[in-house]
């Protein structure tokens, strides 16, 4: 190593270059955690930025001069470092992030949400491929087409990758009359509603699980509810972490309690599902983000991580300043050309960028998400409309209307556009419209450059 001032490293949150430092000024930034191997360097010579981990000769420099300046407590490179939360010092603020990183194999702290029906391939291979974590939502799902999804994801090029599916409820209590007036109503906006069509139920939780853990994803997450203590076991042997999604810090300890390894902390702002796990109070402990992450990062051990209303670079380094060690994104990826989301979807969320353009409903399964203020949307919320039907039943009894053809925006905007508080903190034209240079898709998102992510 040559003593002169000649290293630079990207400042972690700005991004912008510093130094230029010799080794001793790095090897102090090292021993405070300002720097460590996910961090971006460059001197003259080298064709690009690379991260200190894969410069083996600048890597075993700071290290050495770590084993030998700090104090005993301190002996641990990053790679032996446990994933466990902790708050750090204002020199080391992402430490905890840090430490998700490379123990996913992450280049960046950010997962992308498990959305079911809108998780291709080309999607999650795009947010693995840029640093991030792909995801894969199976809820509907056979084994066939998850053993399917994955091979197609290591056909794309693989990664780091979470797959997610529901924690079943039990049996709902049903009301034909009630379903009758339902379907009355579901009729307004497709075609008509057969009484059959809310004896639709799920695909087999169990053979769900057992074609995830097969597929050998990094994870695999639940929502809903906790993983039957016969599953952590599986999952533990398998060596998969399970990442349980809740939406309150006593449904994040009851989490933890079972074995859980990190918890996904899902403010009110999420799209798509709440993961609440009694369905009857998911309306009645609604919980933003900003004070649900700092309030179960002080409960539990796990490392958090932070969903709902996280679409730019501000908003997750906001959670990871309150305690979470990664994100989670969804809507804000949704309109990323990988996504292969309907024309008419991509312009709803175009359209309505702002919060108070959503709304927490029942309308389409039974179970409470937030979707666009759509009108199907608005009339359900109407004083004569109809209740929804229990889980899975509304949902059953709605799948004609979602899967009926699509005519044109006007048709569609009457339809299903679930999406949360995220996609619009860009502005008109949401998060889809960065491209930083040389990027081209979604996974140039995860630079966390001038745009949003």
């Amino acid at each position: 190593m040559e003593a002169e001032a000649e290293w630079y490293f990207q400042e972690p949150i700005t991004r912008q270059p510093a130094g230029p430092w010799t080794i001793t000024q790095m090897r102090t930034r090292w021993q405070r955690d300002q720097i460590n191997g996910l961090t971006p360097v460059w001197r003259n010579g080298m064709p690009s930025w690379r991260p200190i981990a894969e410069l083996p000769e600048l890597k075993e420099a700071l290290r050495e001069a770590v084993e030998e300046e700090r104090p005993p407590k301190r002996r641990r490179t990053l790679e032996e470092v446990p994933i466990t939360h902790t708050y750090t010092s204002d020199e080391g603020q992402l430490y905890m992030a840090a430490a998700f990183c490379e123990q996913f194999g992450l280049r960046c702290p950010v997962i992308m949400a498990p959305m079911a029906g809108s998780s291709p391939v080309a999607l999650a291979s795009a947010v693995a491929s840029g640093g991030g974590m792909g995801a894969c939502g199976v809820l509907a799902m056979s084994p066939e087409q998850i053993a399917g999804w994955a091979a197609g994801f290591r056909a794309a090029g693989g990664g780091p990758l979470q797959m997610n599916t529901w924690v079943p409820d039990p049996p709902p209590a049903r009301d034909a009359d009630h379903e009758q007036r339902v379907r009355d109503f579901l009729g307004r906006f497709g075609p008509a509603v057969p009484s059959a069509a809310g004896d639709a139920q799920p695909q087999n939780f169990d053979l769900q699980m057992e074609a995830m853990i097969e597929a050998e994803p990094a994870a695999i997450s639940s929502i809903m509810g906790v993983f039957p203590e016969q599953w952590v076991r599986r999952l533990q042997r398998r060596g998969i972490r399970w990442l349980a999604v809740a939406t309150t810090v006593r449904e994040a300890q009851a989490a933890e309690a079972a074995g859980a390894d990190a918890i996904v902390a899902q403010g009110m702002e999420a799209g798509g599902h709440r993961g609440a796990f009694r369905a009857e109070r998911a309306e009645s402990e609604l919980v933003g983000l900003f004070a649900l992450v700092p309030a179960i990062a002080e409960a539990v051990k796990v490392p958090v991580i932070a969903t709902g209303g996280i679409g730019d670079p501000k908003t997750a380094a906001a959670a990871l300043v309150l305690g979470a060690s990664a994100v989670q994104v969804g809507t804000a990826l949704l309109r990323c050309p990988e996504a292969k989301l309907n024309e008419h979807w991509a312009e709803a969320l175009a359209q309505r960028p702002w919060p108070e353009d959503t709304a927490a409903t029942r309308a389409f399964s039974g179970r409470l998400g937030r979707s666009l203020r759509t009108a199907y949307v608005q009339a359900a919320e109407a004083p004569d409309a109809p209740r929804p039907a229990p889980y899975p039943v509304q949902r059953g009894l709605t799948k004609p209307m979602l899967r009926c053809s699509f005519a044109g925006p006007g048709e569609d905007a009457e339809r299903r556009h679930l999406g949360g508080h995220g996609d619009g903190l860009g502005g008109p034209g949401g998060a889809a419209g960065a491209r930083p240079p040389g990027q081209g898709g979604c996974g140039g998102h995860l630079e966390w450059g001038e745009g949003d992510p």
